[in-house]
Formats: C-alpha cells, sequence, structure tokens
C-alpha cells in the first residue's frame, strides 16, 4: 500500500477573488504606470489573485484591484490576505 501526501503550497490560487488589507501595500496603476501613493488606498478591497510567489521565502500573491475603477496591482503576503470574498 502507498500512501501519497499533497501539502499544498499556496493558500489561494489564482483567479480567486479575496479580501485584501491594503495597510503598508506597495500597489502600482497599471494604465498609469505609476506608483499609488499609500494615502489614496483604503484599508482594505476585494482583488483577483493573478499568481502566487514566495517572497522572503514566504507565500505571497500578486493581486490586481479596482479602486475607483482603475486597475491596481500590488504583491501580498498570504498574511494580508483576511480570506475568499
Amino acid at each position: 500500500m502507498t500512501t501519497s501526501r499533497h501539502v499544498r503550497e499556496f493558500a489561494y490560487e489564482a483567479g480567486e477573488e479575496v479580501v485584501l488589507r491594503l495597510d503598508g501595500a506597495d500597489a502600482f496603476d497599471v494604465g498609469r504606470g505609476l506608483p499609488v501613493p499609500s494615502a489614496c488606498l483604503a484599508a482594505w478591497t476585494i482583488g483577483t489573485i493573478v499568481t502566487a510567489m514566495r517572497r522572503d521565502g514566504a507565500p505571497a500573491y500578486a493581486v490586481r484591484f479596482l479602486p475607483h475603477g482603475d486597475a491596481c496591482v500590488c504583491a501580498a503576503d498570504e498574511r494580508a490576505i483576511e480570506g475568499i470574498a
């Protein structure tokens, strides 16, 4: 008898909508090609996972969100995600 163990490396997958805390996030406005000042960001948003990655050895995600209708992205550590929206 063989046993296989599947360890899930990331809690979220590309395409999932998540609730994301933006406190301290480095966001980038895709349309304007500029960083978004932290003062212009809400405390949280709903965004879509673009891809999973590792940042400083920990799970992180590129997340796309639409503050005020403008497409923005940020790299977010997994602990900044509150859960699926």
